[in-house]
């Protein structure tokens, strides 16, 4: 039936591969639906009816990650009646799972009227093992559910009206064909702008797992093989931006490392070592490109723009350790915190350097008892922080 539906649908909606200078929009939207507040079905609808109802007609929308918060179970996915006597044996009633978590959102990506371009966050399956998250999931049971629920038909987007795109299961390095397991990454031109998606999580790329999901060696190879995906993905796509008369690059993912909290506490290193391999190829390939690249990633929660890596004593360019990299910058997306919205991104072609990308944060839920959050990446605390508790009618 689902099949069915892509396929019928398909034809509707083809991304535009048209290069003259224009101005369009497309939405991003992370951390969604996330939890208990933004979850319920009147506030699923009003972000919904927010998105469908865009002043500017979007030609897609990204969704990057973490469909539930970190404290809500995973699906449960493949676990044995003896796996989960052992975990309700162990942890009781703080064992619990969801097998509807992935379902209802698939739901509701299909209730939006633009195409849905989806990247999978931490919360879905990296982070299932944690007792934060009830002891719901093996990672890679649960990431593999996740691909068999939202990427039945590779190279299709979700959205009532899905899109074709490029996927990495089927325009992968031949010399590499474990990478076509990486069915999230995708990429695709509109309008002479390049997009992409890369399956990257935050928790570090991948933590240790606990029990009784504790299996270091299968944890390395998922991360080490992804990873080694992702850096080919990225030559890719430079590769498809250099070769045509692309204007600009697009990547969107989950994960947020550029925090500076974050590297306080990371006194082994563990996190600069999780990403930087990523931060250098992005690094590198949009300087040898010269034209602008935006990066986009949920999984903070809290809105910013920046260029990070402007320049080699910045903050961020002295933590990765890179060249000045002026034509690189980064959209972090707003999700739980006060208020809630999604960005709508404008996009003028005629532009040639950072101005080529306008952002408008678009709110569907504010709680108006409280204050608005206020964030810098390079803060070291998050005190101007503000969690949303209600939606103010």
């Amino acid at each position: 039936m689902k099949k069915t539906f892509f396929a019928a649908a398909l034809s509707a909606t083809l991304l535009s591969t048209a290069a003259q200078a224009e101005v369009f929009y497309f939405g991003a939207l992370g951390d969604w639906p996330y939890d208990a507040v933004l979850g319920t079905a009147a506030n699923v609808d009003k972000a919904i009816n927010s998105i469908n109802g865009s002043t500017q007609p979007l030609a897609f929308l990204y969704q990057v990650g973490d469909l539930h918060s970190g404290s809500q179970p995973c699906t449960g996915a493949g676990l044995t009646d003896a796996e989960k006597a052992t975990l309700t044996s162990t942890y009781g009633a703080n064992f619990v799972t969801n097998p509807t978590a992935n379902t209802s959102v698939f739901g509701y990506f299909n209730r939006i009227i633009w195409p849905v371009v989806y990247t999978p966050g931490d919360n879905e399956w990296v982070d299932c093992h944690k007792t934060k998250q009830k002891s719901s999931g093996d990672p890679i049971r649960e990431q593999a559910a996740v691909r068999a629920q939202f990427f039945q038909t590779p190279g299709v987007t979700l959205g009532a009206k899905p899109a074709k795109v490029v996927s990495q299961a089927r325009a992968y390095d031949k010399n590499h064909p474990g990478d076509a397991a990486v069915v999230e990454n995708v990429y695709f031109t509109h309008k002479g702008v390049l997009f992409a998606t890369l399956s990257v999580p935050g928790s570090n790329n991948t933590l240790t797992w606990t029990a009784p999901f504790t299996n270091e060696a299968a944890r390395q190879r998922e991360a080490a093989s992804r990873t080694l995906a992702d850096l080919r993905w990225i030559s890719t796509v430079f590769d498809k931006a250099a070769s045509g008369s692309i204007k600009a690059v697009v990547i969107a993912q989950q994960a947020d490392y550029w925090h500076l909290p974050d590297f306080a506490g990371d006194s082994t290193g563990q996190l600069t070592r999780a990403y930087a391999p990523l931060v250098h190829e992005i690094a590198a390939r949009t300087n040898r490109l010269g034209k602008p690249v935006l990066l986009i990633n949920g999984d903070r929660h809290y809105y910013s723009v920046d260029t990070p890596l402007a320049t080699p004593t910045d903050v961020f360019g002295k933590v990765y350790n890179t060249d000045a990299v002026p034509l690189f910058q980064r959209l972090g997306l707003q999700a739980s915190a006060n208020p809630a919205s999604w960005t709508r991104v404008k996009v003028d072609t005629s532009k040639s350097d950072n101005s080529i990308f306008g952002f408008e944060n678009v709110i569907f839920c504010q709680d108006k008892t409280q204050p608005t959050t206020t964030y810098d990446s390079k803060s070291t605390t998050d005190s101007g922080v503000v969690q949303i508790s209600v939606c103010s009618d």
